[in-house]
């Protein structure tokens, strides 16, 4: 209960610490503006708590043969629900794919990486809220001699040079209301799957999120 001497506690990631902002003393009970405050501050502590939990508790992947290709497909039913961000506004982005014609067999946690997918375009679909449009998510798959490539695309502002690296830190964060775990969590997820993720610039113009995975021999 919220009372003369009560304090809000709020997490500023970006300084790595805690803030603590004192209680306005003169409403009681609490009016639509401070209730609406204290209503985000508890959101972004809920979601600082079960990202901890996922980060720390993150399940082993259990893996089994795949075609990227076909769970690409698969997992684009329901790209369109990840890019609403607000449900009045509805899709933030245009979501595309670019499958490759060749097949790229992989062993994969399809629920795992399913996540990893949803959280890249999540994110993709965040930075290009303010952008005018049009606003672009292209999805691609790829191959090398030994790898299979996932590729996420936005023609967003793009992630600084300087940060490409360092966004896979745990509680690093550019983002005024991030935890600073969502990368790092899709970062341990690839490693599961014996792979590598890196950030770049995409040839749209914004960012590009690549995850390589090594191709599976086939029988």
């Amino acid at each position: 209960m919220l009372d003369d001497e009560a304090t809000v506690k709020t997490f500023q990631k970006k300084n790595g610490h805690v803030k603590l902002l004192p209680a306005n003393k003169d409403f009681s009970p609490i009016d639509g503006d401070h209730a609406r405050i204290v209503g985000k501050v508890v959101a972004v502590l809920r979601r600082l708590t079960s990202e901890f939990s996922s980060f720390a508790k993150l399940p082993e992947a259990i893996l089994a043969n795949a075609d990227l290709n076909d769970f690409m497909r698969d997992a684009s039913r329901s790209l369109e629900a990840v890019v609403v961000l607000a449900e009045e506004d509805g899709p933030v982005a245009e979501v595309t794919l670019d499958l490759s014609d060749k097949p790229l067999p992989v062993r994969i946690d399809a629920m795992m990486l399913k996540r990893c997918l949803d959280n890249l375009v999540r994110n993709a679909a965040q930075a290009l809220e303010p952008q005018p449009p049009p606003r672009r998510v292209m999805i691609r798959t790829t191959r090398t001699d030994h790898q299979a490539l996932l590729q996420i695309h936005d023609n967003g502002p793009g992630v600084p040079e300087g940060a490409r690296t360092r966004i896979f830190d745990p509680y690093y964060t550019t983002k005024s209301e991030g935890t600073g775990l969502g990368l790092p969590i899709v970062k341990k997820v690839v490693l599961e799957h014996a792979g590598e993720i890196s950030c770049g610039e995409s040839e749209l113009g914004g960012a590009v999120f690549c995850i390589e995975l090594p191709l599976a021999q086939q029988k």
